[in-house]
């Protein structure tokens, strides 16, 4: 039987902030400040007469409802329908309609005290292995290990990924590694995933999600023959379906399936990892498919909807919710958009597997307090999870290839991979 354990090493210091205004979306005037009230009496609660005092009194509810409603929106609640209670109550206010504006206000409340997390609803969808091809070799200075360059259909796309694996003949445990960002595969990280192949034997997948180019633009490199790999695959691209990052899980379960038909894999040990986006990802795939036998979550981001509220984040042009396709859609698009990326959303569909969360607490990208959060959910729910947060690192320590001008992260490395052994080899 396993057990709910999580272990906490925790020094931080931290700011918080809120998203910038979005013009088309009038609830960021609820999000984008801090909220001071005056009192704790909701105004639907309150004696309304005289009747002079209503406008006063309905402003003050505005700002104890946003103040909830902020609260409820980072946690992850389902507030659609608080949301538009409130937006037709402002205007109702807004046209000199008081009392309308306070029976929408009421309506409001009342939604907001009932409202419920969001919780991703389980699929029937089962992986699938289709149009497995060895397109060829990927030249490593290292004999020991072997790099091929593969495609796959995956929801009736192509594309493309990468399989890592020992020059030895033998059977060895699929381990999925999910890359971070949006942009492809970097060969750059090939580096430590190649010295674990070596110290401990394992076969390794790696995906290009769809819509993605299958390697990174700027790889340089000393070793020609790696160069000439890299521009000889530098123009594959994965078809692509819009879905990005709700679909790129299972263009990772898919090619998992494709791995487990192949004769140097043993499909009867199967982990799952991967980094920042990738880290989401691993999760996500934990709530669609039991067959893992553990993982590992570096860096992941476990709650968009704080995300959604950071100024910082959202101005930053690497982060999805800053993308004009995202801040165009409605509150209620943005918000089922959100449970859909958040891994918080889903604790109650991951089995037993057992999972590892490693987080830097100088992280600028992935809040560790956030992966807190998550590994309270999976404890309350009786899942193993342990975390580990480490002081001073900052947003992708664990990936780092050169060892020898990162040593910090050498303790990072060490844990992953006994955590890996413990369940994949012992």
């Amino acid at each position: 039987m396993r057990y709910p354990i999580i272990v906490l090493m925790v020094i931080v210091a931290f700011a918080s902030a809120y998203a910038q205004h979005n013009p088309r979306d009038v609830t960021q005037d609820i999000l984008k400040n801090p909220i001071e009230i005056s009192t704790d009496v909701p105004y639907h609660l309150q004696k309304h007469e005289p009747i002079e005092d209503w406008t006063e009194r309905i402003t003050q509810t505005f700002t104890q409802f946003d103040l909830m409603f902020k609260e409820r929106f980072v946690n992850g609640y389902d507030l659609i329908e608080a949301e538009e209670c409130r937006r037709k109550a402002q205007n109702a206010f807004d046209a000199g309609n008081v009392q309308q504006a306070n029976e929408l206000m009421q309506l409001a409340w009342n939604s907001l005290a009932l409202a419920e997390k969001f919780r991703m609803e389980r699929s029937d969808k089962r992986p699938q292995a289709s149009d497995y091809t060895v397109l060829g070799p990927f030249d490593w200075p290292d004999d020991a290990v072997r790099i091929e360059v593969v495609s796959y259909t995956s929801d009736g796309l192509k594309v493309y990924g990468v399989v890592m694996r020992p020059a030895k003949e033998g059977k060895y445990p699929l381990i999925m590694w999910n890359h971070g960002g949006t942009a492809g595969l970097y060969p750059q990280s090939f580096g430590w995933l190649a010295r674990l192949i070596k110290e401990e034997g394992y076969v390794i997948m790696l995906a290009a999600y769809r819509g993605e180019p299958l390697f990174g633009a700027g790889f340089r490199s000393a070793d020609p023959a790696m160069a000439a790999s890299y521009e000889r695959y530098s123009h594959l691209k994965c078809e692509d379906d819009k879905t990005g990052r709700i679909g790129a899980p299972w263009d990772i379960l898919n090619l998992m399936a494709c791995g487990k038909q192949l004769p140097f894999v043993d499909a009867e040990r199967i982990g799952i990892m991967g980094g920042s986006a990738g880290g989401r990802n691993t999760l996500d795939c934990l709530t669609k498919c039991d067959e893992f036998d553990v993982a590992i979550c570096c860096a992941g981001y476990m709650n968009f909807f704080r995300r959604y509220m950071d100024r910082e984040l959202v101005t930053s042009g690497r982060n999805p919710l800053n993308k004009p396709e995202f801040l165009s859609m409605s509150f209620a698009e943005k918000s089922r958009w959100l449970a859909h990326a958040t891994p918080m959303t889903g604790t109650h569909l991951i089995g037993d597997t057992p999972v590892l969360i490693m987080v830097g607490d100088h992280d600028q990208y992935n809040l560790w307090w956030d992966n807190l959060d998550f590994a309270q959910e999976m404890i309350a729910l009786g899942k193993h999870v342990e975390v580990e947060v480490y002081p001073g690192q900052i947003h992708g320590f664990y990936f780092m290839s050169n060892f020898d001008r990162y040593p910090e992260t050498e303790p990072a490395y060490q844990r992953m991979k006994a955590f890996l052994a413990k369940y994949l080899k012992d």
